[in-house]
């Protein structure tokens, strides 16, 4: 294979270029990474998701074949981040079984050029509440989904209203509280029609004092014991796959480090900065 030579400009306009917008395959993209490192004479091995349509990438430089390198760097690429981080779990048992594990890991975002090293857990829930349809003019009759959703979407509210005031708090982490939102609300198919479905997905992010799973219990409860649970209205909760938060550690040398190269750049970055709410390493 070739060896192709790039400035970090040109590599990064490279990987921009390739559209992998979740709905399609990542995998042109994959296997140009591919080859690329091929050209360094890296192997890489690559994790497909159930369809094949979708790639993890691994790879691992060094020690023994490359000089100059008293430690392996491992590259690794994964798929669907912002869908939940679907690539990433079979990614990571890829690497828990290697033979050689990396002792540390740096995620490339947008912090600008903050060392950051702790991160919110992420929950997220799909609920779609039934009711019963009917012609709007007989309303009393029917049951409207998309009323009902909406004072469970109310109640979710109050209980984000009361972490933002009373807690607890981190101020490790910015905002410094778990946060509680509704993202997207769908239902109803015309307005003289009682719509008979709604369903809304809603998110937790929690600081490490917050187990996430009683929030999402506690609001799953509320759609159960209100008094129009009982009517011909019924609610279905289910909850994605989470990801845990990170706690903060005591920076080791290596993250010391990092916070120095990092000032060392930019002198207003001395301060360490407080943590992002983001599931990811990137405030």
């Amino acid at each position: 294979m070739t060896k192709t030579v790039l400035t970090s400009h040109e590599m990064l306009a490279k990987l921009v270029s390739f559209d992998t917008t979740s709905v399609k395959s990542n995998l042109e993209l994959i296997h140009w990474v591919q080859d690329y490192m091929d050209g360094y004479g890296i192997k890489s091995h690559l994790v497909y998701d159930e369809t094949k349509n979708k790639a993890n990438l691994h790879a691992v430089i060094g020690p023994a074949d490359k000089a100059g390198i008293v430690a392996p760097i491992h590259f690794a690429l994964s798929y669907d981040e912002e869908l939940g981080c679907l690539g990433a779990h079979s990614l990571a048992e890829h690497i828990a079984n290697a033979a050689v594990k990396p002792k540390l890991c740096v995620v490339g975002e947008p912090t600008m050029m903050k060392t950051i090293t702790g991160h919110k857990g992420i929950c997220d829930l799909e609920c779609t509440v039934h009711g019963k349809e009917c012609h709007s003019s007989l309303a009393p009759y029917s049951v409207n989904a998309v009323e009902y959703a909406a004072e469970l979407i109310a109640y979710s509210k109050s209980v984000a209203r009361r972490f933002a005031s009373e807690g607890p708090f981190n101020k490790q982490f910015d905002p410094p509280f778990t946060t509680v939102h509704v993202g997207m609300v769908k239902g109803g198919t015309a307005l003289n029609i009682v719509p008979n479905l709604c369903e809304f997905s809603l998110e937790v992010r929690n600081i490490p004092e917050v187990n996430p799973e009683t929030v999402i219990e506690e609001i799953r409860q509320y759609a159960l014991t209100t008094r129009w649970s009982i009517s011909c209205c019924r609610c279905r909760v289910r909850m994605r796959p989470k990801r845990s938060v990170l706690r903060p550690k005591p920076a080791s040398s290596t993250i010391k480090a990092s916070r120095r190269s990092s000032a060392a750049q930019d002198p207003s970055l001395r301060r360490t900065s407080r943590m992002n709410s983001s599931p990811r390493s990137r405030s």
